[in-house]
């Protein structure tokens, strides 16, 4: 019996220029068509790189300038074809002998597991990204030639309504208005609310995340707190913070005409370039982190130090060396935990303490924070379109996406800072 092959994930060193190679321009060819360090591919049994896999990871972060060629996103695609061929792997199957039911029954298996990394079914959006992937994959192997793949079995047709909600204009469309859909990909149901935290939960987790910067009765670091408050008041992503560089600090400009200061950002989700509005107060933390804590906290790194936030001086791993977005999601989970913001999760049909309590908020909760509240700043401010001013603030690309995430918990908080109801009771009660 064949014994199935097993699939690694391994990732691009820097180059080093041999001896034999004296001509720069010869070495400057090899560097232009080497891959670059960090990018991530996938090696099979006995060190053989999948060709196929690397090709398309080349093409897809490499070649194009939409996805950084080294990052989240690159590391994320190459995880989910190692799933997908681990899979195959085990079924002893050729990537390029299956058809559409094979990938629909490791949709379906997926759907039924759970991840051994946290015992936890799989995660809708999870799901989807993987099966994303695999598409995607399988779409550019048929346009390269490589496999005869009918791909239009992952598409089928409908007519979508169209929605006058968004558009006064939408009654002379003309055309049947057809679009393709996954038969794939399972549905997402929002039926959650972009979780937003209250003023006095935010108060909570600020304050365990450390000091207000310049406060010298607190003797604790500031970093965490500052970027929090950074997070909640431009509506950056945990990315986007962790890779701010001290030259665009450096770069910002205060202008006497105005209070607050513009950031542009170009290491986004997607690459879509944005600017954010730093506010008065939170550049004054900025000057104070940076001209002090910061200061100590580089003289330990044993190079310099270009990301904005970075190490404490006195911690364990790397004093002064850059704080990687990981670190600083961790240090806000420790603080959401601290402030008493919890839930215990159902374990075996009960609920209840000897649960093991998760936090009640993540990080990205921040930015769900800044879209609501800069909502009702603009709706009290009078624009017209406070949601295309949003979808700008936060980066969409399309403003459908702004009002489905966030049009539910707008309506609820509406609902939260109404009095008429509760007057109307209380008229009831009193008589």
């Amino acid at each position: 019996m064949l014994s199935a092959p097993y699939y690694t994930v391994a990732k691009a060193t820097d180059i080093v220029r041999p001896a034999t190679i004296t001509c720069d321009t010869e070495w400057e060819k090899v560097k232009r068509y080497s891959l670059p360090a960090g990018f991530h591919y996938l090696v099979r049994d006995g060190g053989r790189v999948v060709e196929p896999v690397l090709f398309y990871l080349h093409d897809k972060c490499v070649r194009s300038a939409r996805i950084p060629s080294v990052g989240n996103t690159q590391t994320a695609l190459t995880y989910d074809l190692y799933e997908w061929f681990s899979y195959l792997g085990l079924l002893q199957q050729h990537w390029d002998t299956v058809c559409f039911d094979d990938i629909e029954l490791y949709r379906d298996k997926l759907l039924c597991s759970t991840s051994p990394k946290t015992g936890k079914k799989y995660a809708t959006t999870t799901i989807r990204r993987r099966l994303s992937t695999i598409v995607d994959f399988y779409e550019w192997a048929t346009r390269q030639g490589l496999i005869e793949f009918d791909t239009k079995e992952f598409y089928e047709e409908r007519i979508k309504p169209r929605n006058y909600a968004i558009t006064s204009m939408a009654h002379i469309r003309t055309g049947d208005n057809r679009v393709k859909t996954s038969k794939l990909l399972p549905r997402t149901y929002n039926s959650e609310t972009a979780e937003a935290f209250s003023p006095d939960a935010l108060q909570r987790v600020l304050a365990e995340l450390g000091s207000i910067p310049g406060n010298k009765a607190d003797c604790r670091p500031c970093r965490d707190r500052l970027i929090a408050s950074l997070a909640v008041a431009t509506g950056m992503r945990l990315d986007e913070c962790a890779s701010l560089t001290l030259s665009q600090y450096k770069n910002l400009k205060k202008d006497s005409s105005y209070s607050n200061v513009a950031l542009p950002l170009y290491k986004t989700k997607g690459l879509k370039p944005r600017t954010v509005i730093i506010l008065s107060i939170i550049y004054d933390d900025l000057r104070h982190y940076v001209k002090t804590e910061r200061a100590r906290a580089v003289r330990c790194a044993k190079t310099p130090v270009e990301t904005l936030f970075v190490n404490h001086v006195h911690a364990k791993r790397n004093p002064g060396e850059a704080l990687t977005a990981h670190s600083i999601w961790r240090h806000f989970q420790r603080a959401v935990l601290k402030a008493g913001l919890v839930r215990f999760p159902h374990q075996n049909g009960t609920r209840g303490p000897a649960a093991r309590p998760e936090a009640l908020h993540s990080f990205h909760h921040l930015r769900h924070t800044f879209a609501v509240t800069m909502y009702f700043e603009l709706v009290r401010a009078g624009k017209a379109e406070p949601w295309l001013s949003l979808r700008t603030l936060l980066g969409h690309s399309h403003i459908t996406t702004t009002i489905n995430t966030y049009l539910r918990s707008v309506q609820i908080r509406e609902a939260l800072m109404t009095d008429t109801l509760n007057t109307y009771l209380k008229a009831l009660r009193d008589g």
